[in-house]
């Protein structure tokens, strides 16, 4: 038998097994995770105080759960939407990012029932969402739909963009290296 082969039968049959000394030679070591739902049910509208700030802004949001103190907003126009979190007053905006210099297709929308806090147990250190836009319409007929996973560091003074990867895992890599973090994130006021 091919020895490539029996190695990936090796590994399947170590993954499977459940091996987790053997299992990170094949697939990498696992980061975990905690997970918070954005979907409609998990999340309530903003206080008073709160939405006459997104109406001024002429954006809708609904707050989501956050963790270790994060307040995480859903913020959302006609066509897009996109994430807001903050603590002790202040609030950062991943619009301009995702809307100007790493923008990827047209009305970009977070795509996914929830987002993705690492690491799993002490301060929150990193945030992970995922988003679809579509491309521009060719000669052939409308854009293809296009997903991205968004990866924001919440180290630090004030939470950076590192920015856009394709799949969970290429994000957790850029996670590990976090010399990409250096996209500043607009910063508002949050009553």
């Amino acid at each position: 038998m091919n020895r490539g082969i029996c190695a990936l039968i090796l590994a399947w049959l170590t993954v499977a097994a459940g091996s987790p000394a053997l299992a990170e030679d094949f697939v990498g070591p696992a980061i975990p995770y905690r997970y918070t739902s954005i979907r409609t049910e998990a999340c309530q509208p903003p206080t008073a105080k709160q939405r006459r700030a997104f109406d001024e802004r002429e954006v809708g949001a609904k707050e989501c759960p956050g963790v270790d103190g994060w307040q995480l907003f859903l913020v959302y126009t006609d066509d897009a939407s996109w994430l807001e979190f903050g603590r002790n007053g202040t609030l950062w905006s991943t619009r301009e990012p995702l809307f100007g210099t790493h923008r990827f297709g047209d009305s970009p929308n977070v795509a996914s029932d929830g987002v993705e806090w690492l690491p799993p147990s002490g301060e929150a250190q990193t945030l992970i969402f995922h988003l679809e836009a579509r491309e521009p319409p060719t000669a052939n007929g409308p854009g293809k739909r296009v997903s991205k996973v968004a990866v924001i560091s919440l180290s630090g003074e004030s939470p950076l963009f590192c920015g856009l990867a394709n799949t969970n895992e290429q994000a957790k890599l850029v996670v590990e290296k976090r010399d990409s973090c250096n996209g500043r994130l607009q910063r508002l006021s949050l009553p």
